[in-house]
């Protein structure tokens, strides 16, 4: 869950940066040289246009080799069904004091994939493979991002904050082996999940913000606040 978690939530804004910035033919005309609520709207939107309908989820492996547990487990030719499908609901930009934020909705997400997995210890011996999915419904995520001056004055990241909530129905086919283990496991599966998207979520904006860290330092990397004002609005004039 951190995995995806992070996939729908936590660089909105940051990784259409990087998207929309390849880009040809962006026009750099405008107006009002800052950034406002509707430039960020603007830019949400060409995002939207451009994510698809499909996206392919990395390829996950997870090996654990411990003297009380052996874990071998793997999920692959996964897919996230229509992520271009997010209502924004809202955008709102604070330029004095670089404050930045943005709150997408989903009716309705859907993964599909592949799984092996293989754990042994001494309680339990558990063989299986097969496919898996994940319903996601009436999803609410946001982002919160605030950057600040270098001493050269140059823009840096300051602080990113992602939220989320949502309602998922997991189905791990022939989970255990045979239908009635991988009936009961999937219960037991859907029973916890809730606690465990709330109980991770420190852990999840944790990784967030690492991971925005060292994003943010490639794409802000020697911008000065007119240089980014630039950037942002030719962004928002994409097509």
């Amino acid at each position: 869950m951190k995995s995806l978690s992070i996939s729908l939530n936590s660089f909105i804004f940051l990784e259409l940066l990087v998207l929309l910035s390849g880009i040809e033919g962006i026009s750099a005309e405008y107006e009002d040289k800052t950034i406002t609520d509707n430039t960020l709207k603007m830019v949400l939107a060409n995002f939207q246009k451009m994510v698809g309908h499909n996206f392919a989820i990395p390829d996950q492996h997870l090996f654990i080799n411990q003297s009380q547990i052996f874990l071998n487990g793997s999920i692959s030719d996964g897919s996230l069904t229509d992520p271009s499908s997010f209502s924004i609901d809202m955008a709102h930009v604070n330029m004095s004091t670089l404050e930045f934020f943005s709150g997408v909705s989903y009716t309705s997400l859907s993964i599909d994939g592949k799984y092996s997995l293989f754990l042994d210890n001494d309680y339990v011996h558990m063989e299986s493979s097969d496919k898996f999915s994940i319903d996601i419904g009436d999803m609410a995520a946001s982002i919160y991002f605030k950057l600040n001056f270098t001493e050269e004055q140059t823009l840096q990241l300051e602080n990113l904050i992602v939220d989320y909530n949502m309602t998922v129905k997991i189905d791990i086919k022939y989970l255990g082996g045979n239908i009635e283990v991988s009936n009961t496991l999937n219960k037991l599966i859907n029973e916890v999940t809730p606690d465990i998207i709330q109980s991770t979520k420190p852990d999840v904006q944790a990784i967030a913000m690492n991971a925005a860290s060292e994003k943010s330092k490639f794409i802000l990397g020697g911008m000065t606040l007119q240089n980014f004002i630039d950037f942002v609005n030719s962004l928002a004039q994409g097509s």
